[in-house]
């Protein structure tokens, strides 16, 4: 459920045009909490950061 959310966050911001440096880094911090809290796995973690990346 994690992981669909952070995409649909990651969606919208992209949408809106505030997917700034500045958010994909504060994005990026949260992503490694979720991952270390067992909330998303090692290949959902990877999928997200390359969308994040992909147009910052």
């Amino acid at each position: 459920m994690t992981y669909q959310i952070c995409i649909r966050i990651i969606d919208i911001a992209k949408k809106r045009g505030q997917a700034t440096e500045a958010w994909a880094s504060d994005m990026k911090t949260k992503l490694d909490v979720f991952l270390l809290a067992g909330r998303i796995d090692d290949k959902e973690y990877r999928e997200l950061l390359e969308m994040i990346t992909s147009f910052t």
